[in-house]
């Protein structure tokens, strides 16, 4: 009798170690408004999960009549969200292998296609626990919206900003000066050709700095990047300090410049329209000397 007891708890504790607590995908929204068939376009939301540690991803998929099948990667928490239209986004890390953790963002490449079912459409997340493979369908309302044929638009272009914004950048209350090293507006320039479409390495900002007079600075001072006119969508900055080369988002638009020594500046700002459409991007140089 002992031994059927035993056979029969250690049949429980199998059952239940092969029915873990089902986990919970939470992904944000991003709502787009126009999108141009055949055009390619990058998507970044929120996604947090909560379940079983060392959840492991095998695919993200779409189920239920979907138009199109994008390409699904994951990217860090702190990854800026969007609808973009550029060529690169950036790191991102593929899906199969990648242990889920409580934040983190999802990255969904896809090219419009020129017609679109209109039919309700869910994420399917395959992944895995302890060796065994389950199964979850999640509704986002972001894919009900880009499988709507009320989001097809016949144009491609975007529209140009009414007036071309303008870099400010002060140190101490004061004005720095600044050079403009490229502007790329959509009248005349193509997101391809802008300043940001190929890799930038350290060699091109010591060129593209190297004439510039370097403003002394005291260690511990911050520099205040404003851009006047249209808010960019983004601001990205490339900073040589010696051997150190950083490439990194403006958060808040302050910068401390601790390290002593030569600190040479490159920020881009990048503007989208509503369609996620490249309107411009303007980028200037500016180089601090940082004493004690």
């Amino acid at each position: 009798m002992r031994i059927k007891v035993l056979i029969m708890a250690f049949l429980f504790l199998v059952g239940c170690q092969s029915n873990p607590p089902e986990p919970e995908f939470t992904i944000g929204n991003v709502y787009p408004i126009q999108m141009t068939p055949g055009k390619s376009y990058y998507l970044v939301t929120s996604f947090e999960w909560e379940g079983e540690k060392e959840t492991t991803l095998r695919s993200i998929n779409i189920v239920g009549g979907a138009s199109f099948q994008p390409a699904f990667y994951i990217g860090e928490e702190t990854k800026k969200t969007g609808i973009y239209t550029r060529e690169k986004i950036g790191e991102k890390t593929a899906v199969e292998g990648y242990t889920l953790e409580e934040k983190q963002t999802l990255i969904m490449e896809w090219t419009m296609p020129e017609s679109v079912t209109d039919k309700s459409s869910k994420l399917q997340f395959i992944y895995e626990i302890d060796g065994q493979e389950y199964q979850k369908e999640v509704e986002w309302d972001t894919l009900t919206e880009l499988m709507s044929s009320e989001r097809l638009v016949d144009s491609n272009e975007a529209k140009p900003l009414e007036e071309k914004p303008s870099f400010s950048l002060t140190e101490s209350n004061e004005q720095v000066p600044f050079q403009v090293v490229s502007e790329c507006w959509v009248e005349n320039c193509e997101e391809a050709s802008s300043f940001l479409a190929e890799p930038v390495i350290e060699a091109e900002v010591e060129e593209l700095t190297s004439e510039l007079e370097p403003r002394p600075v005291s260690s511990g001072s911050f520099v205040e990047v404003e851009v006047e006119g249209e808010e960019p969508d983004e601001i990205v900055y490339h900073r040589q300090v010696d051997s150190i080369f950083i490439e990194e988002r403006l958060q808040e638009n302050i910068i401390e410049l601790q390290k002593r020594g030569t600190h040479q500046f490159l920020f881009t700002a990048i503007w989208y329209d509503e369609s996620g459409l490249f309107q411009g991007s303007k980028t200037v140089g500016v180089v601090f000397d940082v004493g004690n």
